[in-house]
C-alpha cells in the first residue's frame, strides 16, 4: 500500500467494476441454482404431485403458464424481461457507483427474472414447486426477486 496514492484508495471509482461484477455473478448463480433445482424436480415429481415435509410445507410442481398475477404471454413476458435489463443497464451507466446491497438486489432480481424468462421460453411456462402454507407455490427464481426487493429497498432506507 506504501506505493499507491491516496487518491486511488478513497476514490469510489473502482467500485463500479466490483459493484458490477457482484450484480452479474449473483444474477448467473441464480439462473444457475434455479434452473438446476427445476431439473431435479421435473425429473422427480409429476405435473401436480406434492411430497410434505416439516410442519405442512414441502414440494409441490405446478408449472404455471399464467405470468404470476398477470396473464403473460411469452413475448410479454420477453419485454417485461428486457424492461428490467433496460433498467439495470441505466442504473450502471449513470450516477454514482453501486453500494454491494444495490448491487446483490439487483442481481437476485434479474437472476430470477431471468430463468423465470428461460422457463417461459423453453418450457412454455414457469415451473414452480416450493409449498409453504396457504402461500402460492413458487421457485427459487421468485424467492430471489422478493429477497432482492427487499434488500434493494432496505438500501435505500
Amino acid at each position: 500500500m506504501d506505493g499507491l496514492p491516496v487518491t486511488l484508495l478513497t476514490s469510489s471509482s473502482w467500485l463500479r467494476p466490483v459493484t458490477t461484477a457482484i450484480l452479474l455473478a449473483l444474477a448467473v448463480v441464480t439462473v444457475a441454482l434455479d434452473q438446476l433445482s427445476k431439473a431435479l424436480v421435473t425429473s422427480r415429481l409429476q405435473e401436480g404431485q406434492r411430497v410434505v415435509l416439516a410442519g405442512g410445507s414441502g414440494l409441490r410442481r405446478v408449472t404455471n403458464v399464467r405470468g404470476g398475477l398477470l396473464p403473460l404471454s411469452d413475448w410479454w413476458a420477453f419485454l417485461l424481461w428486457l424492461a428490467i435489463v433496460a433498467c439495470l443497464g441505466v442504473v450502471i451507466a449513470l450516477g454514482s457507483p453501486l453500494r454491494s446491497a444495490d448491487a446483490m438486489g439487483l442481481g437476485l432480481i434479474l437472476g430470477g427474472a431471468t430463468s423465470n424468462l428461460v422457463d417461459r421460453l423453453m418450457r412454455g411456462g414457469v415451473v414452480d414447486f416450493i409449498a409453504v402454507g396457504r402461500w402460492p407455490t413458487f421457485n427459487l427464481a421468485d424467492a430471489a426477486m422478493v429477497a432482492g426487493t427487499a434488500l434493494a429497498v432496505w438500501s435505500l432506507l
